[in-house]
């Protein structure tokens, strides 16, 4: 995953260009290319409830941020892609906008998580 942060007045713009292509395995996040998909802005969440614990989740707090994602990327992909184990791809894609974002505020940040994430199939 690439990521370029850019904030831009009262928007913070997230450029995953140059992230890998869709991939032959199932880890690639369908997010249909909107700008404000939840899978995308997870790691914005995140970083919010870092900054102020008592933040409360609806629909304006995604209003500030536009993702951009590449139609065909890992972060966009287009069918026949799989998906199934796409929570792994977004566990690391939370530790990237961790990063991204601690860069801009590191008095406010840890540093980024691991990224790591657990999927037992039977």
């Amino acid at each position: 995953l690439k990521l370029r942060l850019t904030i831009k007045g009262d928007e913070a713009v997230l450029d995953f260009t140059g992230s890998d292509p869709q991939l032959g395995s199932s880890l690639n996040v369908p997010s249909g290319g909107d700008p404000r998909h939840t899978m995308l802005l997870v790691g914005v969440y995140y970083v919010l409830y870092t900054l102020n614990p008592k933040i409360l989740l609806n629909t304006g707090l995604a209003r500030p941020f536009i993702c951009i994602t590449p139609q065909g990327s890992v972060l966009n992909p287009v069918h026949p892609a799989a998906v199934g184990m796409r929570s792994l791809t977004c566990a690391r894609l939370r530790s990237v906008i961790f990063g991204a974002f601690s860069q801009v505020v590191p008095e406010r940040l840890p540093a980024a998580p691991a990224g790591n994430n657990c999927i037992v199939n039977v």
